[in-house]
Parts: structure tokens; sequence; C-alpha cells
């Protein structure tokens, strides 16, 4: 049984590490094609490049600080949105 449950736990981390691995290609081939991860930097809600989709209080943050990504956002490298980031953000 032991033996079974170590086979099983190693096909799923072979399984993680090709699915991380093909998420790093498909990220290549996106900048080489012109397109980028919407970053947030300060963590910070930038309107235009992400949807607020849920507002949390938390009273040791300022309010729009991101607290969680639902959905990444993808823009073009001259900043035109093709799909904007959801996130989960502060409202006190």
């Amino acid at each position: 049984m032991e033996e079974k449950r170590s086979e099983t736990n190693g096909s799923f981390d072979t399984a993680i590490k090709n699915l991380r691995a093909i998420h790093k290609k498909i990220l290549r081939l996106l900048s080489r094609r012109g397109i980028e991860q919407i970053e947030f930097p300060g963590n910070k809600a930038l309107f235009g490049m992400c949807k607020i989709v849920e507002t949390k209080a938390v009273p040791n943050m300022e309010n729009e600080s991101i607290i969680s990504i639902s959905r990444k956002g993808y823009r073009k490298k001259d900043g035109a949105v093709i799909r904007p980031a959801e996130v989960i953000t502060v409202l006190n």
C-alpha cells in the first residue's frame, strides 16, 4: 500500500514539474510575440489594468491594495491591455 502511494506521489510531482515547464514555455512564446503579464508595483490596483472582483476589509492595509490576483492579466508591450487582471483588493 505504501509503495503504491509513493508511486502516485512521484507521478503527481512529475506532472506538476511538466506543467510548470509548459507554463514557462508559453510565457516565453508570448513575450516573443510582444505580450507580457501585467505586474502591479507596490501591490496597488492600477485602474484600466485590472478588474476588482471582490473587496475585503483589512485594517492594517491601505485601500486599493491588492490582497490576491484571481486571474492574471496580459498586455502588449506598447501598453494595450489584452485581458485585465482580476484582483481582490482592500476596502476599509
